[in-house]
């Protein structure tokens, strides 16, 4: 009977490992975000005190068009936005 949980647990040795193996991932990450919260303040070195703020310009005017116009000069093909009766 001992011979046979030896044998055949071998699915439960690579899930175990495997298992161990997730834990330790888990543990080195959780460690680096760790070390990053307490000794990094969430500035870096291209965003401290050394450069200029970023400045927003306004776009430019596009010239006004308050409507096509038809190409053969008769009336607009524009609908004038409600239903005909």
């Amino acid at each position: 009977m001992m011979n046979d949980m030896m044998m055949n647990g071998g699915g439960m040795m690579w899930g175990m490992g495997l298992f161990g193996l997730a834990v330790v991932v888990l543990l080195v990450l959780a460690v680096a975000a760790l070390v990053k919260y307490l000794f990094f303040d969430g500035r870096t070195e291209r965003s401290s005190t050394n450069s200029a703020p970023a400045t927003i310009e306004p776009a430019p005017e596009l010239p006004h068009n308050p409507g096509r116009k038809n190409v053969d000069g008769g009336p607009s093909t524009r609908s004038s936005g409600g239903p005909k009766s």
